[in-house]
């Protein structure tokens, strides 16, 4: 049997690229499972349609349309009007929250997170285990320089084993600083829904 070959398109199918998705924990979670993370992979390599991922996968169309649900409502995908399921971003960060009697705390986490890179694919960072693709990379040295030159000149010091979660942990900061500058100088509006208005 011949190996099948999946071209990787120049750009990746992503609905708003240039900016980062901040993902509940949980709704991070719901991605790493070893039946939803192979339909991500897919989608990063331009395989888009329903139809087209369960054949893929060989696994009933009725399957794929759960686990899209579930991406869909978790934030790492959006439908598009023609039917595809393309990524909600490029960068995805994970942040959780407490609440601590009348204090709520919202930490954006540096060891979890993922991003699409044009030549690998799709890299999860999980904060348990390093990325595969930084593992087998040819050019782990030049990642490593690179995030390690960027962090430099962000005065960050850090604490990752590999180039991806490196930059899982500069973008974080970066993240946070934006996050941070953000609610320092505007409002916030809260919705209340209707049984909950006084």
């Amino acid at each position: 049997m011949e190996a099948e070959v999946i071209n990787f398109p120049v750009l990746p199918p992503i609905a708003s690229n240039g900016t980062i998705r901040l993902l509940r924990e949980d709704m991070f979670d719901i991605a790493l499972n070893r039946e939803r993370l192979p339909i991500l992979k897919l989608i990063v390599f331009g395989i888009t349609r329903p139809t087209m991922l369960a054949e893929k996968l060989h696994i009933a169309k009725s399957t794929v349309y759960r686990h899209l649900n579930a991406l869909l409502k978790s934030g790492w995908v959006v439908r598009k009007g023609d039917g595809d399921y393309v990524l909600a971003s490029s960068i995805f960060l994970v942040y959780r929250i407490e609440t601590d009697g009348d204090f709520v705390k919202i930490s954006i986490l540096n060891n979890k997170g993922a991003f699409v890179d044009k030549r690998t694919g799709l890299i999860i960072v999980t904060g348990r285990q390093p990325p595969v693709n930084c593992l087998r990379c040819k050019d782990l040295v030049r990642c490593t320089e690179i995030a390690k030159q960027v962090a430099s000149q962000l005065g960050l010091k850090l604490r990752s084993l590999t180039p991806a979660e490196a930059f899982v942990e500069i973008l974080t900061h970066l993240a946070r600083k934006v996050l941070c500058q953000g609610l320092d100088k505007t409002f916030i509006e809260l919705k209340l829904s209707r049984d909950l208005e006084l």
